[in-house]
């Protein structure tokens, strides 16, 4: 009798374990699209049409994740500049966000481009929550900036 209860206690362990581990491998996952802004600059994807969002689709467990296709950044202006990366708009789900890119700061001459990655590293409140939106939104801006001659 006591074999049996043992048993019937490891079977039911170990069903709420794996009924725990779906439901937590289900809130990992969360959509997440970044609309992307260029001031100064065209920004296009590789194979020539506009970047106008980005779909990152990632996990938000606070994982790195980087865009699998690069964008090509060109200087629209008259002159030589300088970019700069900022955010805006974040969803409120977004507990905190850091955006890096592999571009190094040397001025870009007028209509010429840059291949540019871009990296995201997020956390986002829990999405079972009612409180929170199910999907993350932010705005990218690239700004070009003038160098002086």
């Amino acid at each position: 009798m006591n074999k049996a209860w043992v048993a019937l206690l490891l079977i039911a362990s170990l069903i709420i374990g794996v009924v725990v581990a779906a439901i937590l491998q289900y809130s990992l996952t969360i959509p997440s699209i970044g609309t992307i802004k260029g001031v100064g600059v065209s920004i296009q994807w590789l194979n020539g049409s506009e970047c106008n969002t980005i779909n990152w689709g990632l996990r938000y467990n606070d994982t790195v994740y980087t865009l699998p296709d690069v964008l090509n950044i060109t200087n629209t202006n008259n002159t030589a500049c300088t970019l700069s990366l900022a955010t805006e708009n974040l969803s409120p789900n977004i507990l905190s966000l850091s955006l890096t890119w592999n571009y190094a700061g040397s001025p870009l001459q007028p209509q010429e481009w840059q291949l540019i990655a871009l990296t995201q590293r997020i956390a986002v409140a829990n999405h079972m929550s009612p409180f929170f939106s199910k999907t993350f939104t932010y705005d990218i801006i690239i700004i070009a900036t003038e160098v002086a001659p």
